[in-house]
C-alpha cells in the first residue's frame, strides 16, 4: 500500500510539474523575443530619393522633425534654408544621443555626411565621441550615455565653400549654428558649427566644429 500511495503521490507532482515547466519555458521565449524584438534596428520610413531614413530607435524629437523634413522635400519647391536647417537638427541629435545606440559603430547622422567624407567621419567618431560606447546588444547595458532632448538653429549663412584636399567645392554652400539641449548635463557639446554643401540634389554635411 505504501508504494502505492508513494507512485500516486509521485504522479500527482509530476502532473503539477509539468504545466508550470510548460508555463516558465513559454514565459521564457516570450520575454527572450520580446528583447530581441526591443533590440532589433529596423528602417520604418525611407525618403528614397534623397536616401533618407527613420529607424525604430530613434528619439522622440528626432522623429518629429524627420516628419518635418518628409514634409518640406514633398514640396515642389523646397526652401534651402527650412531644409538645411532640419538637416542640422537631425544630425545633431542623432549624432550626440549615444544611449540608443547598439555599439560604438553605430555612428548617429552617418546618412547626413557627404558620401566621399563617409569613412574618415565614421572613424573620427569612433574614436573620439563613440569610443567609449558599451555594447548594449544583448540589452544588458548599464551605462549613463547622452540624449540631446532639443536641438536649436540658431544661425545660417550661406557661403562659398572650397576645400582642395577632399577635392570639393560649393559657391550656394551652408553653415548652421546648432544649440543643443540635453536631458542631462553629461558634458557633451552644447554648441555645433555645421557646414553643407550641394551633393546632387541634396544638401551634405562635410565639416563639424
Amino acid at each position: 500500500m505504501k508504494k502505492v500511495k508513494k507512485r500516486v503521490k509521485k504522479r500527482a507532482i509530476i502532473l503539477v510539474l509539468i504545466p508550470l515547466v510548460l508555463i516558465i519555458a513559454i514565459l521564457v521565449v516570450n520575454v527572450k523575443n520580446m528583447l530581441d524584438k526591443s533590440l532589433t534596428v529596423e528602417v520604418v520610413s525611407n525618403i528614397d530619393e534623397y536616401n533618407y531614413y527613420l529607424e525604430n530607435t530613434d528619439s522622440r524629437i528626432y522623429k518629429k522633425y524627420y516628419k518635418e523634413l518628409e514634409s518640406e522635400l514633398e514640396d515642389q519647391k523646397v526652401d534651402e534654408k527650412n531644409y538645411v536647417s532640419l538637416l542640422a537638427k537631425l544630425f545633431t541629435i542623432d549624432f550626440y544621443t549615444l544611449n540608443n545606440k547598439m555599439t560604438n559603430q553605430d555612428i548617429g547622422g552617418i546618412q547626413f555626411v557627404h558620401e566621399s567624407q563617409k569613412e574618415s567621419f565614421k572613424n573620427e567618431a569612433t574614436n573620439n565621441i563613440y569610443k567609449y560606447v558599451k555594447s548594449n546588444l544583448t540589452g544588458k547595458r548599464k551605462q549613463e550615455l547622452p540624449e540631446v532632448k532639443n536641438a536649436t538653429v540658431e544661425e545660417v549663412k550661406q557661403f562659398s565653400y572650397k576645400n582642395e584636399e577632399a577635392n570639393l567645392e560649393d559657391n550656394s554652400a551652408y553653415q548652421t549654428k546648432v544649440k543643443l539641449e540635453y536631458v542631462k548635463d553629461l558634458d557633451y557639446p552644447t554648441e555645433v558649427n555645421l557646414t553643407w554643401i550641394h551633393e546632387g540634389i541634396k544638401l551634405s554635411l562635410v565639416e563639424v566644429e
